[in-house]
């Protein structure tokens, strides 16, 4: 299906980096064109790290970031492995008491408060390098 689009609309996307040639699949795209997840680097060893968790019933916490896609990204997954049985609680931090991502205060917090076996973060995280290996010094 092919929309006539304003030019304004086209000129946004194309400003923002949609290719011209590509802004039909970018506005509706097909299941068909998602790429592979499992092409993502560690892919494959955060679903077993995920499905054994779940398995062995331990505790999963999704740290979510306090905007929409953090919290819709939150939500999605809460839903999904409530679905699955498994013990898992989120946390979304207080954009002001907390700040922006994972500190080392909200590792303290969360580990007093939650006491996660494993930590999924979500639309956060990805630069986190030392609070990672602060998690990974608790056990998480």
């Amino acid at each position: 299906m092919k929309v006539e689009l304003d030019k304004r609309i086209e000129n946004y996307l194309i400003s923002h980096g949609v290719q011209q040639n590509r802004i039909q699949d970018f506005l509706f795209p097909k299941l068909s064109k998602m790429l592979n997840p499992y092409d993502l680097s560690g892919m494959a060893e955060a679903v077993t790290k995920i499905k054994e968790t779940i398995k062995s019933n331990k505790k999963i916490l999704i740290f979510g970031d306090y905007d929409c896609d953090g919290i819709s990204a939150a939500s999605i997954l809460m839903m999904y492995f409530k679905e699955k049985n498994a013990r898992v609680n989120a946390f979304i931090p207080n954009r002001f008491d907390d700040g922006y991502g994972l500190s080392n205060e909200t590792i303290n917090e969360i580990a007093t408060k939650y006491k996660p076996d494993l930590l999924i973060t979500v639309d956060l995280g990805i630069t986190a390098v030392n609070e990672v290996e602060k998690l990974k010094r608790l056990g998480i």
